[in-house]
């Protein structure tokens, strides 16, 4: 019998919320037809039918009645979330790690958000989860899908980050795709790849924390980010950035730049590189950026990248 109804015995939670996520993403399998399952509020389901015979009527109870996702008076504190991921064998999934994590915080300590700062607590998941129930108080499909995307991104980021990012960058490193650059004060890396999640991946403590990411796009053209400094002064790109200026010109004309270093080192676009944009404000250099445009791609060959990064931040 397919899935037709989630029920729950009061106003949807964040654990109910993500206990039904699960069951609507990752249980398809075991419950045919629950993506499209409504969900209905009921204090009193499964006090006449047994928890099968709600099954075989196509209906799943969470946290109401006896069934196996009801976390209330269990000997073991748990929350219908985990559950649910246990019994669909997804409890050890580390893209869903902080999710549960959260859920548990929220259910058992109130404190979905920790932080005391009104703005904080008003807009958290939790206390927006609260705005919606007040507002929609006999509409919990309502609540439940508004919330269920953001659930859903947070776990295909987490999943990215944790599972799809590094395998990319091994299979990048065994096809010649990804070089290092020694520096005596930062780290870099040059990477070949169209993969506009990377050089986040790549800054972040998980990819190695680089400093300096080179990333350049099957269209040829580069673009140049820095990791945010948080307890020291951000890495100063002016110097990057007259030098790449500087070989741009020449790699075009074949001939030696007749501008003054303030100029090839300003901000913004210069009217002798104009496929080259210096940005403070983001601390990067792009030739293009994301969302590639009309600018074209660089004529600087690639393999001259490394020399140009370690010219720009050698010491003398």
């Amino acid at each position: 019998m397919p899935i037709t109804k989630i029920i729950i015995p009061v106003r949807a939670q964040p654990d109910t919320i993500l206990a039904i996520y699960l069951l609507k993403y990752f249980g398809t399998k075991k419950y045919p037809g629950i993506m499209e399952a409504k969900i209905y509020k009921d204090p009193n389901a499964g006090s006449v039918k047994t928890n099968e015979e709600h099954i075989q009527a196509g209906e799943i109870l969470i946290d109401v009645g006896t069934g196996p996702y009801n976390h209330h008076g269990k000997k073991n504190q748990t929350t219908a979330s985990l559950l649910v991921a246990q019994d669909l064998g997804i409890d050890r999934d580390p893209s869903l790690s902080k999710l549960l994590r959260y859920t548990e915080r929220d259910d058992k300590f109130g404190l979905g958000t920790i932080s005391k700062d009104p703005l904080d607590k008003t807009f958290g998941l939790s206390g927006l989860v609260s705005s919606m129930n007040k507002e929609y108080p006999d509409d919990p499909d309502k609540v439940v899908n508004t919330i269920i995307p953001l659930l859903d991104a947070h776990y295909l980021q987490e999943n990215r980050r944790i599972v799809e990012l590094p395998k990319i960058f091994d299979e990048l490193s065994k096809n010649g795709k990804i070089k290092e650059v020694k520096l005596q004060d930062f780290k870099a890396i040059l990477v070949e790849s169209d993969n506009v999640s990377l050089p986040g991946f790549l800054r972040a403590q998980a990819g190695g924390q680089y400093d300096i990411v080179v990333q350049k796009r099957s269209s040829g053209h580069v673009n140049i980010l820095s990791r945010p400094q948080k307890n020291r002064e951000k890495i100063l790109l002016e110097r990057l950035a007259a030098v790449i200026r500087t070989s741009e010109i020449y790699s075009e004309t074949g001939k030696e730049s007749e501008k003054t270093y303030e100029e090839l080192s300003a901000p913004g676009k210069i009217n002798e590189v104009p496929n080259w944009y210096y940005d403070p404000a983001t601390n990067s250099i792009q030739n293009g950026g994301i969302s590639i445009d009309s600018t074209p791609p660089t004529k600087i060959p690639w393999e001259h990248f490394s020399e140009i990064i370690k010219i720009a931040f050698e010491k003398n």
